[in-house]
This record gives structure tokens, sequence and C-alpha cells, in this order.
């Protein structure tokens, strides 16, 4: 019985450890979409690129249903129209993160 308060607290420190380890970075996530995505997509609220072949992310982050759970999906799957980027699993978190901070409220509307 002396072990359970010890066990319990290694357990939650570990648990700590996942959930920074998950943790998302806004900031980071707003870089790597400059630096890869800016070129389709219009990131935030600026003008829409040239082409304008992509939907911004302020519409991808307001259409029905969207959650950073299914842009996260999107984002680990090839797409035939998208460049077939390699970003690893924290990126892809980021992004994500980063693309739903761009959700427009119900106060907004």
């Amino acid at each position: 019985m002396h072990n359970v308060p010890q066990a319990t607290a290694i357990l939650f420190l570990l648990g700590l450890g996942l959930d920074s380890a998950l943790a998302q970075d806004i900031a980071a996530g707003k870089q790597v979409a400059r630096t890869l995505c800016k070129g389709c997509h219009d990131i935030a609220n600026r003008p829409p690129p040239s082409l304008g072949l992509a939907p911004s992310f302020v519409k991808i982050a307001n259409t029905k249903g969207m959650t950073q759970t299914s842009i996260q999906v999107f984002l680990s799957t090839s797409h035939e129209v998208m460049p077939n980027y390699s970003l690893s699993p924290k990126q892809i978190r980021d992004v994500a993160a980063y693309i739903m901070t761009l959700r427009k409220s119900d106060r907004d509307v």
C-alpha cells in the first residue's frame, strides 16, 4: 500500500510529459504557414494570393463541422492538388491549431 501514492505521482508526471509532447504551438504553426502555405492560401486576413486557387485559412477554419482534428487528419495525408510537404506530427498540430484560431465566434458574425 505504501507504493500507491508513489505510483500515482509517477503516472501523473508521465501524463504531464505526454500533454506537453502533444501540446501545440500556435506561433510555430503560423510560421510554418508563412513558410509553406502562403503561396497558395491566404493564411490570415491578407489579400488572397494571385492564383487564388486554395481556400483561405479563415474559410477553412469557419467551414461547418471543421475541427482541429479534421485539419490534422487532412494534413497527415497526401493530396493531389497540394504540394507533398513532409510535416512532422508536431508541425501538423501547430498548423491546425493556428488555423483554428482564425475561426470567427458567433459574436464576430
